[in-house]
């Protein structure tokens, strides 16, 4: 809908799992994960194009050397021309969180008077800004579940349950229960593509031997 600024805001329930796509303006594709919103003008003007994400999306843009693409996100700055990654935002999180599946990605603070506190980012890899200080870190994902939400394929190379845990919550909007005494760093490798979450849980709690309770989406 259309707020009183003339800006475009659309917004995702916490149990919405249809990955709805966004076309901006110039084109520009947006698809968006769970629980998030994305806040865009009717028109881009004729220096920059910029948005406002609060959540997870997956941005696919349209080269336009003239006009830089700029992604405002919970004190984050994310600067392209046109390239395609993804974009992890939401409040309440501790980190924002950027991959990058094609092209080249800046990313930096709006918090910072240092204009070089900035990262540059190449496909496959993941730039980690950690809100409420200036820290900025880049990793190479060689495995990565980063796009597990959008594509619906997993893949699990001796992940251990913790972070199993982390990609099914991110991917499903799951609530999992384990047992105190459940040891979080037992290892699992599996791969997953379009599997119901039940099933991926199924699998999960036999391969490890454990009882992990029903999940609610």
């Amino acid at each position: 809908f259309f707020n009183n600024e003339g800006n475009v805001k659309i917004t995702t329930a916490s149990n919405d799992l249809s990955r709805p796509e966004v076309v901006l303006p110039d084109g520009s594709k947006v698809t968006l994960n769970f629980d998030s919103e994305l806040v865009y003008p009717e028109k881009f003007d004729n220096n920059q194009r910029i948005v406002k994400l609060n959540g997870e999306a997956f941005f696919d843009i349209s080269a336009d050397k003239d006009r830089p693409f700029i992604i405002e996100a919970q004190n984050a700055q994310v600067k392209v021309i046109g390239t395609s990654f993804n974009v992890y935002a939401y409040e309440g999180e501790e980190n924002v969180e950027v991959f990058v599946k094609t092209g080249k990605v800046e990313l930096s603070s709006t918090l910072a008077d240092n204009v070089d506190n900035s990262l540059f980012l190449l496909p496959g890899d993941k730039g980690i800004y950690r809100k409420g200080s200036f820290n900025l870190r880049k990793a190479h994902e060689e495995y990565s579940n980063e796009l597990a939400w959008l594509n619906r394929e997993i893949e699990f190379n001796f992940t251990n349950l913790r972070e199993v845990i982390r990609i099914l919550k991110r991917t499903y909007n799951l609530n999992v229960e384990i047992d105190e005494s459940v040891n979080l760093d037992q290892q699992i490798t599996a791969t997953f593509n379009q599997q119901d979450p039940d099933y991926i849980m199924e699998v999960v709690s036999i391969t490890l031997d454990l009882n992990l309770l029903k999940p609610m989406l």
